[in-house]
C-alpha cells in the first residue's frame, strides 16, 4: 500500500489530525453535459466547469473532490469529435485506395460520427493525455485532491503511438489504426484499452485505478479488464477506488475492505431506465458488507449513443446514521456539488457494534491475488 503525505494548508492540517475528512462529490446533471456538448468550445467547456466545482468545494475546505465516471470519456470525445469530422473526406478516400483497411474505418464511415462510440473510440483514446494533463495543470492550481472521474487509457506497454493529444495530421492518424481487428467479426483490439480512474495531487498521478470487471457494451468496444485493486494512505485515511461495474461485484470491495480502507471513492453511470434500486444494490449495500465510507459520483446524459444515469452519494455504516439510513448526503438529482465531514472515529464506533468483518478468514481472501 502506497503511504503519501498530502501537503494542506494549516486548516486543512488540523482537521485531517482530528480524523475528520470533509469531502466534495459533484453530479452531471444531464443539463450539464448537454451544455458541454452543445457550446462551441466543447471539451474546454467541460474542464471550466470542473475548475468552477474545485474553487466550490475549497470555499468549504473540502480534502478531496470527486467527479462522476465517464468524465474524462466525454471529454476524449468532445475533443475528438471536430477532428474526427475534418477527417471523414480524407478516410473516405484512403479506404477507396486500400482494400486492407481496417474494420474500424468502414465503421467510422458507416456510423454518425458525432454519436457511435466504436467509431470515434479509437481517436478519443488519444485524448487521454490531454484530459490528464488539463487536471494535473489545475491540481497544481488548488490545494485539493482530484478524482477526475473516468477515461479511456491505451497499457502504454501494448500500444506503439506515442501517447500525447490528438495529432492534427489526418494522414499519421491513419496508422493508428493498424492492429485492429473488425468490431462487426467482435474481435478486440490488439492494443490494450482500459477503463481507469486517478486520485491526483499537487501535479502528480498518486493512485490509479482499473475497471476490473465490464459490462456487456463495455466488452462490445474491446476495452479489456484490470486485475486488482490498489489503496493508499493519505494522512492516516486509506483511500480505493471502485469504478463503475466494480460496484456489482462485492469481492472488489471484500478485498479493499480486508486491506483496510477507509474510504472507497466509487465513480458511476449505469445504462438503462433510472431504477435506484439498481444503484442502491451496489455501493450501498456494499457499503453496509464493508463498512467504510463511499463517495459514489454520478453521471447523467449521453456518452455517445449511450445514455447514463446515476445521483451522487455519501455513504456510511447504517449505524452512524440518522435513522440507520446508510446515508450521509445525496443530491436527490436537485444539486451538482455535495460536501460533508466524514468522522472516522464515528465509523470505527458504528464497526465496534456490529462488526461483519470480524468472523472472516483474510488469508483465505488472500489466496486469490487477481480477481
Amino acid at each position: 500500500m502506497k503511504e503519501l503525505e498530502v501537503p494542506v494548508k494549516d486548516s486543512l492540517n488540523k482537521t485531517v489530525m482530528k480524523k475528520i475528512f470533509k469531502v466534495a462529490v459533484v453530479e452531471w446533471s444531464k443539463k450539464d453535459t448537454n451544455t458541454f456538448i452543445q457550446t462551441e468550445s466543447l471539451a474546454e467547456n467541460l474542464v471550466s466547469s470542473m475548475e468552477y466545482n474545485i474553487k466550490k468545494a475549497l470555499e468549504h475546505k473540502a480534502v478531496i473532490i470527486v467527479f462522476p465516471a465517464f468524465t474524462g470519456c466525454l471529454y476524449q470525445l468532445l475533443k475528438a469529435r471536430p477532428v474526427l469530422n475534418d477527417d471523414l473526406h480524407f478516410i473516405s478516400e484512403y479506404s477507396a485506395l486500400n482494400s486492407t483497411s481496417s474494420g474500424i474505418l468502414n465503421s467510422t464511415l458507416s456510423n454518425t460520427p458525432n454519436t457511435t462510440l466504436i467509431s470515434t473510440l479509437k481517436y478519443s483514446i488519444n485524448n487521454e493525455d490531454c484530459f490528464l494533463k488539463e487536471i494535473i495543470s489545475i491540481s497544481k492550481k488548488y490545494n485539493i485532491l482530484i478524482c477526475p472521474g473516468s477515461y479511456w487509457a491505451i497499457d502504454k506497454t501494448y500500444n506503439k503511438q506515442e501517447s500525447g493529444c490528438q495529432n492534427d495530421n489526418p494522414e499519421s492518424r491513419i496508422s493508428e489504426y493498424e492492429g485492429y481487428e473488425d468490431y462487426e467479426d467482435n474481435k478486440l483490439p490488439i492494443n490494450k484499452i482500459y477503463h481507469e480512474s486517478c486520485i491526483v495531487s499537487n501535479g502528480n498521478i498518486i493512485l490509479n485505478q482499473r475497471q476490473i470487471y465490464l459490462a456487456k457494451w463495455e466488452r462490445k468496444l474491446g476495452l479489456s479488464r484490470g486485475t486488482d485493486v490498489e489503496l493508499i494512505d493519505i494522512n492516516g485515511w486509506n483511500i480505493g477506488i471502485i469504478l463503475s461495474t466494480d460496484v456489482f461485484y462485492p469481492q472488489v470491495s471484500r478485498k479493499l475492505a480486508l486491506m483496510g480502507v477507509d474510504i472507497v471513492i466509487s465513480p458511476v453511470g449505469f445504462i438503462g431506465e433510472k431504477n435506484m434500486a439498481l444503484q442502491i444494490s451496489g455501493m450501498w449495500q456494499e457499503t453496509q458488507q464493508n463498512l467504510f465510507f463511499a463517495l459514489e459520483s454520478g453521471f447523467n446524459g449521453g456518452l455517445g449513443e449511450i445514455e447514463l444515469w446515476g445521483e451522487s452519494i455519501i455513504h456510511a455504516p447504517l449505524e452512524m446514521t440518522k435513522g440507520d439510513y446508510g446515508i450521509l448526503e445525496r443530491t436527490n438529482g436537485k444539486e451538482n456539488l455535495i460536501i460533508y465531514e466524514l468522522d472516522n472515529d464515528m465509523r470505527k464506533a458504528a464497526i465496534s457494534k456490529f462488526n461483519v468483518l470480524e468472523g472472516l478468514n483474510p488469508e483465505l481472501y488472500n489466496n486469490y491475488n487477481n480477481m
